[in-house]
């Protein structure tokens, strides 16, 4: 899929669960004004497991996984996005469930 830069809207996905909650929001920020300043449409989103209406916002092109710890590395945010047949940054369920997985990943 190609699009120019200033038709792509972008969702950054930030917030999350746990003890790194406040350094995804940080994250989040960060990579929310670096797109903005390319020239991108841009949606920060404060996601968690009980709130994720911006999944069903059909104007959003690709959403950007901008969430640490559990929840965001682990898999479970991809599989969601993998099932729900979205275009997202970042690698996939299995990749993310091994990597976060110390014991798993040595």
């Amino acid at each position: 899929m190609e699009i120019e830069n200033s038709k792509l809207k972008v969702a950054v996905l930030t917030g999350g669960i746990g003890e790194e909650r406040d350094i995804s929001l940080q994250s989040g920020n960060y990579v929310t004004q670096a797109l903005k300043e390319a020239g991108l449409k841009v949606v920060f989103a404060d996601i968690q497991p009980d709130n994720m209406d911006i999944l069903k916002d059909d104007s959003i092109d690709v959403f950007f996984v901008a969430l640490h710890g559990k929840f965001g590395e682990d898999g479970q945010l991809q599989q969601i996005l993998e099932d729900k047949s979205l275009i997202y940054t970042g690698s996939g369920p299995t990749a993310s469930k091994l990597a976060f997985d110390k014991l798993a990943s040595k």
